[in-house]
């Protein structure tokens, strides 16, 4: 037999990227359609380590009544500043795994098949890893605003007490937080728990529109949108206290995008009997609506998570950054 490295090892290669690209499309373009554009999985390569989109700050009061009576007199113009929304590529990589190539050949089974198996079980992976980073980029940049004059609002409490659970008020309240902007909220992003009693208290009849994985997207009667997942970042520890974060998100607030790269190191070692390691790496790109990163590249989704690597970039309108934040109990 002429083992896996030849021929078969090139088919298993292959067929594992198409195997993984049929998983992320599909995914994607369900997802797409039914999340009300909040968070974002786009198709697009990313340009350099870093990669940036500019634009024009808004000005203030820019259009008011004048009175063309009197002479002409002079204005002191107002200066037309940018914003930088600096994006950040992440790297990912599944562990390394190996397998001995002759269960395959002794077996007679097909290298078309296993490769597209493991390329479905990568692709799943990679869309939940994305996801992850997507919720630390909102916990991030959000709570890098602070809570003085910033985008959360803390009704946590200090003690145990059904008040400091989340309940409709509450979303209403911080929705407030973006002034005339509130009804411009597309999703809130929270965790099952924090649903669930959210569930519990309101309204009651709700609308499965996307579940993948961990990831469930609702919608109540009203049109109000929930982003269900049980990410870290969506739950802290204070004063003995389990708390929860949940961000209410503007339209493009985060978006993922991937140019479809992947790469997979394939190796034969020669021990006792011949064992073949496989390990698959790709990349995308991380965005926040008005904030952008300032550290380094490639980070960890810790990295990611973490307040001081993100700054506000566009002017201080709220309405101009990713969305708002609620601190609670459940």
């Amino acid at each position: 037999m002429a083992g896996l490295l030849n021929s078969a090892i090139q088919v298993f290669d292959r067929y594992t990227y198409k195997g993984r690209t049929i998983v992320e499309n599909q995914v994607i373009d369900d997802y797409n359609a039914k999340s009300n554009g909040a968070i974002v999985l786009e198709r697009m390569a990313p340009e350099g380590e870093f990669e940036h989109m500019a634009g024009w700050n808004k000005v203030p009061d820019l259009m008011r009544n004048i009175d063309i009576q009197p002479d002409i007199g002079d204005e002191t113009p107002v200066k037309l500043t940018e914003y930088d929304e600096k994006a950040v590529q992440v790297v990912h990589s599944s562990k390394t795994v190996s397998f001995e190539e002759i269960q395959i050949e002794v077996t007679n089974r097909d290298p078309a098949t296993a490769g597209s198996a493991w390329g479905r079980q990568v692709g799943i992976a990679a869309l939940r890893n994305k996801f992850n980073n997507a919720v630390a980029a909102a916990a991030g940049s959000i709570l890098s605003a602070g809570l003085t004059g910033g985008l959360t609002l803390d009704k946590s409490g200090t003690t145990a007490s059904a008040s400091n659970q989340i309940n409709a008020d509450m979303l209403l309240e911080c929705s407030g937080i973006m002034g005339d902007h509130f009804q411009e909220i597309r999703s809130w992003l929270m965790h099952s728990q924090a649903f669930i009693r959210f569930a519990r208290n309101n309204l009651k009849d709700y609308q499965r529109l996307f579940q993948y994985k961990g990831v469930t997207v609702m919608e109540d009667l009203f049109g109000k949108q929930f982003f269900i997942t049980d990410d870290p970042s969506l739950q802290f520890s204070q004063n003995s206290l389990v708390k929860y974060r949940t961000f209410g998100l503007l339209e493009g607030a985060i978006k993922v995008y991937d140019p479809g790269y992947m790469r997979n190191n394939i190796q034969v070692n020669n021990k006792t009997r011949i064992e073949t390691t496989l390990k698959t790496e790709s990349r995308f790109g991380l965005r926040v609506r008005g904030f952008g990163w300032n550290t380094q590249k490639y980070p960890t989704i810790l990295q990611v998570a973490t307040t001081g690597n993100w700054s506000r970039t566009a002017n201080t309108d709220n309405a101009d950054g990713p969305g708002v934040c609620l601190l609670h109990q459940v």
